[in-house]
């Protein structure tokens, strides 16, 4: 075999799924009469009245953008609308709350949801019902891995946070002996199988891996054998109420450990403000600064809620302006309004430019920084 052939194999060979664009190639329908309709309908997948505020801010800033936008003309002088659904059961009322939200309601498309487990939910139906869906939370790669072309992540993948954290915390700090707390939800799971590719990747591996249940936390069970392993690191994925559990636990010990955390929903960083002894590492899905444009929202966004934003509710506030410019380039056409989307490499938002890879995910790189706090309840 010549050189040159097998060189060709070679590439051939190496060739994987994402090279090529996710497309669809079915029938494209008609477009609505813009005269027939009063109110441009957008859907929403979250939790109504949560008493977790991170949620509630992601409705707020949803809110917060369609009124910036009405107030700007709406679609052609017809004003957007959300239609908001939801259930405490997504596997069982969840999915048919986003039958009524697509088939019922009729949106244009779906905006949701909080984590990579229910956002697979409202996956599975807007790909029978061919809905554009983005999803402004979820790190979840898998939501993409498989190749559907109606869905749209924003946030940096767990496989593109694990690097951050390997090459920039582990490497860069020789660090050695790196334990896994991980919680036992599916985005845990997920995010732990690609830590451990990663990892893998690298030549190393963990010392100790402790999954566990979110309310069934015992912290003292857990520092108690993380110690008996003398880890000089470990790598957190947990709600942000036992992450603080395992930070004050580590106070009360003698042994120096570095955290890493990967970027999670509501762990963002204006809740850190209360020192803790050990070395905190955090990962943020996007840069916010030198940004005008995040600055702008964000003092728009305490102007009207009196809060800060999280990461999740500026990602969410995009994901709207998206869909409202691509449905201008589309008009009336879900099919139509979906290619518009895909082909949507000049947006700037307030978390930066959007730029798509070949299976709908955001390039956005996510920034490592050391931490000088801790978390406040």
């Amino acid at each position: 075999m010549s050189n040159s052939i097998a060189q060709s194999k070679s590439k051939k060979e190496l060739r994987s799924v994402l090279d090529s664009p996710v497309q669809f190639s079915g029938f494209t329908g008609d477009t609505m009469d813009i005269e027939s309709i009063k109110e441009i309908r957008i859907g929403l997948f979250f939790p109504v009245d949560s008493l977790e505020k991170t949620n509630n801010q992601l409705i707020n800033a949803a809110n917060l953008a369609i009124k910036e936008i009405n107030e700007k003309g709406g679609y052609n002088g017809i004003p957007y609308r959300l239609i908001n659904r939801w259930s405490i059961d997504p596997w069982g009322a969840g999915s048919k709350e986003m039958i009524k939200l697509v088939y019922k309601d009729s949106v244009w498309a779906v905006i949701g949801s909080i984590d990579g487990e229910v956002t697979h939910i409202a996956e599975q139906i807007i790909t029978k019902a061919w809905v554009p869906l983005l999803s402004p939370i979820s790190a979840d790669p898998t939501l993409n891995y498989i190749r559907i072309p109606w869905i749209f992540r924003l946030p940096p993948d767990f496989k593109v946070q694990s690097e951050l954290l390997v090459t920039q915390g582990i490497k860069s700090g020789r660090m050695k002996d790196i334990g896994l707390i991980i919680e036992s939800s599916h985005d845990g799971r997920v995010f732990a199988e690609e830590l451990n590719d990663v990892l893998c990747n690298n030549q190393m591996s963990p010392v100790f891996y402790f999954q566990v249940a979110k309310d069934k936390f015992d912290i003292q069970f857990i520092v108690n054998h993380m110690n008996s392993f003398n880890a000089s690191s470990i790598i957190v994925y947990l709600s942000k109420k036992n992450i603080i559990k395992l930070l004050r636990a580590l106070e009360t010990g003698t042994q120096q450990l570095t955290v890493f955390v990967p970027w999670i929903p509501g762990l963002d960083q204006n809740l850190f403000t209360q020192s803790f002894k050990v070395d905190l590492y955090f990962i943020e899905p996007f840069s916010r600064s030198p940004n005008g444009a995040y600055e702008k929202f964000a003092d728009e966004f305490y102007r009207n809620f009196g809060s800060i934003p999280t990461f999740g509710a500026a990602y969410t506030y995009d994901a709207v302006y998206i869909l409202a410019r691509a449905l201008q380039k589309s008009g009336l056409n879900r099919v139509r309004l979906r290619e518009a989307i895909s082909t949507m490499s000049d947006f700037q938002g307030v978390t930066g430019k959007v730029s798509w890879d070949n299976a709908g995910s955001n390039n956005v790189q996510p920034v490592y920084q050391r931490l000088s706090g801790g978390f406040t309840e």
